[in-house]
């Protein structure tokens, strides 16, 4: 691990050397942690650390992991910890999406040397993060490589909707809006000032 005393420290730091995370606040004496983030070229996975939740929109449209308000606890920085650990290990998968224009219930999966059938009907959500895309479903996770764009580009248009730069949700899923954030059970998706009005149309709001 590698601590710095000083945001310009760590730009410096970054010019030269990668990282696997990172942990940046975000109100700093130099620079915002949002500023900061934006000057890295090639960021790491990065887990904003703050006192203040109105942040956490800007960190999705930066594609961070994950959002840590203070005071921590522990629980909670364990649970940030295993999203690290989960992407991590998805990504050594190299899977990615078949070609081609997909059946109307799935879609084939291609991990390794296996293809697996994905059915659309299983997927709650998807997140983009960097140059991926973590596909959530009932059972599991699964990150391919892309964008969310991508992904929307070979979903049913109908049974998905894209709620903010990062985030599409499949539309039976959404049950619960608090404020400006869909509710899937442990998942707080955040929706998009420029996605709001045309989720408000196709759920009906």
């Amino acid at each position: 691990m590698t601590l710095f005393s000083s945001a310009r420290q760590a730009l410096q730091y970054f010019e030269n050397q990668k990282a696997d995370v990172l942990f940046l606040d975000i109100e700093m004496p130099e620079i915002t942690g949002i500023a900061f983030l934006e000057k890295l070229t090639d960021p790491p996975l990065t887990i904003f650390t703050t006192a203040y939740r109105n942040y956490a929109f800007e960190g999705f449209e930066l594609g961070v992991i994950d959002f840590l308000l203070k005071p921590i606890s522990f629980p909670r920085f364990t649970i940030a910890m295993e999203k690290v650990q989960d992407f991590i290990s998805l990504r050594k998968q190299n899977t990615h999406l078949e070609p081609g224009t997909p059946a109307p219930e799935f879609i084939f999966v291609k991990s390794g040397v296996n293809r697996i059938k994905l059915y659309f009907n299983e997927i709650t959500h998807v997140q983009g993060l960097k140059d991926y895309a973590i596909i959530y479903t009932a059972s599991g996770k699964i990150v391919i490589k892309g964008s969310v764009k991508m992904v929307q580009e070979m979903f049913p248009l109908l049974l998905f909707i894209r709620v903010h730069k990062s985030f599409l949700v499949a539309s039976k899923v959404i049950k619960r809006i608090e404020r400006n954030q869909i509710i899937i059970s442990n998942y707080h998706i955040p929706i998009g000032r420029n996605y709001r009005e045309d989720v408000e149309k196709k759920i009906g709001m």
